[in-house]
């Protein structure tokens, strides 16, 4: 069957390698880069070089196909702004209330503010 594969993660550095199991107890094959498929990082997908028709059949199961990246920002200014806030907002919570339980007080606002910030950026598990 043809198609991308769509990767959710985000940002996605480089893919080192795409590789399948034909049957359930076989070994992994590893695909070709730029042979077998590519990589199109400005949609996060990995492709079907033209003229392969389709992606080779594998075994059902939840590791028939694997795709191993390298994923997240290179330096700390490429750290969105929205995340650094959400840090400086913890860190601060954590240096005014110092003590592993506080007592006698109900406080849920630094949580779901955060919690808030970095819902966008999540990534979350996604099953083909």
């Amino acid at each position: 069957m043809g198609g991308d594969i769509v990767l959710p993660l985000f940002p996605i550095t480089t893919i080192s390698q795409v590789a399948w199991r034909r049957t359930a107890d076989a070994v992994l094959q590893v695909g070709t880069a730029n042979t077998d498929y590519r990589f199109a990082s400005e949609v996060g997908r990995v492709r079907l070089m033209p003229g392969v028709s389709e992606w080779p059949a594998t075994a059902l199961g939840e590791d028939a196909v694997q795709i191993t990246v390298l994923a997240g920002y290179t330096n700390a200014q490429s750290v969105p702004q929205i995340a650094k806030h959400a840090i400086r907002l913890l860190v601060g919570h954590w240096f005014e209330n110092r003590e592993a339980v506080v007592n006698g007080t109900i406080s849920s606002d630094v949580k779901m503010t955060v919690d808030a910030l970095l819902s966008t950026l999540k990534v979350r598990e996604m099953l083909l």
